[in-house]
């Protein structure tokens, strides 16, 4: 089995990992990368467009939620298959929210702790990297990181900065291109995407 298919179920299912197994499956590798969203990072609601839910309720900005859903499809449909940004989100709304909604997912975020120590180990004896698909922006990301004490990575790979998707493939070719290494990598996440 796959280690991101047992993470992505153990995940999904809010039950703990094997670390143990993660931690002699990595062994085989010499670049770990890591997804940042319900992998070292996890938000403490149900699902991500909870988050915008907890910002119309804070808020008292009634239909902000579905306001906020709706905007986001839009600024996809026009990118197709590059990441869009917040500021993409927001330009598909009749009002700029952005800062509150940095400030809830600030709220929200936590270092996932069934995956810290599968993190803290391969920082000590591997190169890790960092790889993920999101639309908030790098610096909120490095600061949300380092909060959670999540550092000593080698390098960070956002779809945002970099206008690729993990889903298209794009992300992960780039991530290769960079590290002009020909060594064993494995990506931890939840998805197989």
């Amino acid at each position: 089995m796959r280690i991101e298919q047992q993470i992505k179920r153990k995940l999904n299912t809010r039950s703990s990992i094997n670390v143990a197994y993660i931690l002699e499956q990595i062994e085989k590798y010499d670049v770990i990368s890591f997804d940042i969203f319900d992998t070292l990072l996890k938000r403490n609601v149900s699902t991500p467009i909870d988050v915008f839910a907890y910002i119309e309720k804070k808020y008292k900005k009634i239909g902000f939620c579905n306001a906020r859903i709706n905007a986001e499809k839009r600024a996809r449909a026009k990118k197709k298959n590059a990441e869009i940004t917040l500021q993409d989100i927001y330009s598909e709304m009749p009002y700029d929210f952005s800062q509150e909604e940095l400030l809830a997912e600030s709220d929200l975020l936590i270092a996932n702790s069934w995956m810290m120590p599968v993190y803290k180990k391969a920082v000590e004896t591997k190169k890790v990297i960092i790889v993920s698909d999101t639309y908030l922006p790098e610096e909120f990301i490095c600061n949300i990181l380092a909060r959670e004490g999540i550092s000593k990575y080698e390098k960070l790979y956002l779809s945002s900065s970099l206008n690729k998707t993990k889903n298209s493939g794009d992300l992960f070719e780039y991530v290769l291109a960079d590290l002009k290494e020909d060594r064993r990598i494995v990506h931890i996440g939840d998805s197989n995407k």
